[in-house]
């Protein structure tokens, strides 16, 4: 990944999501504000996380002593991608204690199973009203996943919410994020015999965000099949492949039109 994107990093989904429902917010009711720009990508961690305090920078002194500005400058371009590493990866330099990842391991094995136990609900919800509900309850626990933060921002444009409950699918549309996240969940919910696992959570966090943003998005076999038969990239004019070769051959080919530096997300 690093050999690929450098530092370049894109905005997590807690940066992302309100900035989608404000926008759908705006656009559907016609509101005249003005909707900020996103930077959607960034460098580093500090961007990743949206958290600048995780940016690396190099010590202005060793022992007491001034650092010259080349020094630090080496140390930077040293250090950094190590820094990069350790976070982003979950690695640990040689001769470290794992304990730390094992820490946030197990904090993430919590919400797995939180997660799958709601997705269990929801195909128990789905047996009871019949497949024929589905878009429904889809759209349904795609609006009660965000909630909070819809209520909070319609407030804050002074939209009541009983205005929004006529437009709950057009809202979800409109948000290019959960319009995926909730094409992925109903693409799996359509095929019960598919159970689904922990580790889940982690391919569709990943994959709302990079799908309707990145150019290119390099995922599991099962994923991208599933996406592409949905038509779900299309949508959007972007590619969801298995196949490290269709990378490369999309990285090499003529540059994208948006951009000269496609965006990557795997």
């Amino acid at each position: 990944m690093t050999r690929l994107a450098g530092m370049l990093r894109i905005a997590p989904p807690h940066v992302i999501v309100p900035w989608e429902i404000k926008r759908a917010l705006i656009d559907s009711f016609g509101l005249d504000v003005p909707v900020e720009e996103l930077d959607l990508f960034g460098l580093g961690v500090a961007h990743a996380a949206a958290s600048p305090s995780l940016r690396y920078v190099a010590p202005t002194e060793y022992r007491g002593l001034p650092l010259p500005a080349d020094v630090r400058q080496e140390i930077q371009r040293r250090a950094e991608p190590e820094y990069e590493r350790v976070i982003l990866a979950g690695a640990t330099p040689d001769g470290m204690p794992d304990d730390r990842r094992i820490v946030l391991n197990d904090m993430k094995h919590l919400t797995d199973d939180r997660f799958v136990d709601g997705q269990r609900n929801v195909a128990d919800v789905l047996k009871s009203l019949g497949r024929g509900r589905l878009n429904d309850v889809m759209v349904a626990t795609a609006i009660a996943d965000i909630i909070d933060p819809l209520l909070r921002i319609s407030g804050q444009l002074g939209v009541d919410f009983d205005e929004i409950v006529d437009r709950l699918a057009h809202l979800v549309e409109a948000m290019p994020s959960r319009w995926v996240e909730m094409s992925l969940r109903q693409a799996r919910q359509a095929n019960p015999q598919k159970e689904w696992s922990g580790n889940d959570l982690n391919d569709v966090t990943a994959l709302v965000i990079a799908v309707p943003y990145c150019d290119i998005v390099v995922t599991e076999k099962s994923w991208a099949a599933m996406l592409t038969d949905a038509k779900v990239p299309a949508r959007f004019g972007h590619v969801v492949t298995a196949s490290l070769d269709e990378l490369v051959n999309h990285l090499t080919a003529t540059p994208h039109p948006r951009s000269q530096q496609a965006n990557v997300e795997e």
